[in-house]
């Protein structure tokens, strides 16, 4: 298991911008990613600043390699841009060896 981690800015006005709308075909293509298990995403708790993440578990670690040089995501970034979004980082995460499963209480 491997997770891909998307961290942007989202656009302080979600209508004006496109943002609400467009989002729903972002999500399609991060569900589209080879290897995908389960997305979510979440806005900063304090609602102090527009900070967004995307959590998308895949099979495996070459999988959330892959998605960071996927051109379909390349350009889901350009658009996301052009719909009022900054600052979006991407990342690849492979499961610790020191806690290798999901610990769920």
């Amino acid at each position: 298991m491997a997770l891909y981690l998307l961290l942007f800015d989202r656009p302080a006005d979600l209508d004006a911008t496109g943002y609400r709308e467009r989002s729903k075909s972002w999500i399609a293509e991060l569900v589209r990613l080879n290897g995908f298990q389960e997305f979510s995403a979440h806005w900063n708790a304090l609602d102090m600043s527009p900070n967004t993440m995307a959590l998308i578990r895949l099979v495996s670690a070459e999988a959330a390699v892959s998605a960071l040089t996927n051109p379909a995501i390349t350009e889901m970034f350009e658009d996301m841009r052009q719909h009022g979004c900054r600052n979006i980082a991407a990342h690849a995460f492979r499961s610790s060896e020191i806690a290798p499963d999901p610990i769920i209480r």
